[in-house]
């Protein structure tokens, strides 16, 4: 979890570097100011993503590198490489599916997260990450969810971020629809909601609780 620590923490870094310019800045009625605080909902959303995203893909290389068999993971797991193999039995015969299913007791659970979310489209994180989506993606690892840390407005970063991505809503009216003060309490809580998120991940692996 070395890596994912170090990511976050940069990225919270710049964040902070940016939020600082925009706490600094003189003209609250200035139409760059507008654009500059709507820009502020990606930068946040991309911290969001990518720790997620590392840590699921941690997860995924400390299972590997364990080298379990199928009969030795939880449950949760089973379904995630029953999920990603399962495609390729309907190339199969009747016989092979049967004898695949046989040897799938001893078989070796190795699925990276990068294959998994080529494999199984409706896996993907991108662009959907909220408190909701979050509690789901704990409940299909089996980590424990946040408790301390009320993620709400992780819905609001992403509904904000979809819609300038989208083109629904222009950067500078966007960014007249919040001051300085709600940008700062909306980063401060999602950089605290992931910290928890990955503390609860990280002892997750530390415990393996992908193991039965």
């Amino acid at each position: 979890m070395i890596s994912v620590w170090t990511d976050y923490n940069n990225r919270v870094k710049e964040i902070d570097l940016y939020f600082e310019f925009l706490n600094d800045y003189s003209n609250d009625s200035d139409d760059l100011f507008k654009i500059l605080k709507a820009n502020g909902f990606l930068l946040i959303y991309n911290l969001i993503e990518s720790t997620v995203r590392n840590g699921l893909e941690e997860i995924h290389s400390s299972f590997n590198n364990d080298v379990l068999s199928y009969s030795e993971v939880i449950d949760e797991i089973k379904s995630i490489w029953i999920d990603y193999n399962f495609k390729k039995f309907k190339n199969f015969s009747a016989k092979n599916i049967a004898l695949e299913i046989n040897e799938i007791g001893q078989a070796i659970i190795n699925v990276g997260y990068s294959d998994y979310i080529d494999q199984v489209k409706s896996g993907d994180i991108s662009g959907n990450l909220d408190r909701r989506k979050i509690e789901l993606l704990a409940d299909r690892y089996k980590f424990k969810k946040n408790t301390k840390i009320n993620g709400t407005d992780l819905f609001k970063v992403k509904n904000n971020r979809n819609r300038l991505a989208h083109g629904e809503i222009s950067f500078k009216d966007l960014g007249k629809a919040y001051d300085k003060n709600e940008l700062n309490r909306i980063k401060r809580v999602c950089e605290l909601y992931l910290k928890e998120m990955l503390l609860k991940i990280d002892k997750y692996i530390q415990e393996q609780g992908y193991k039965k």
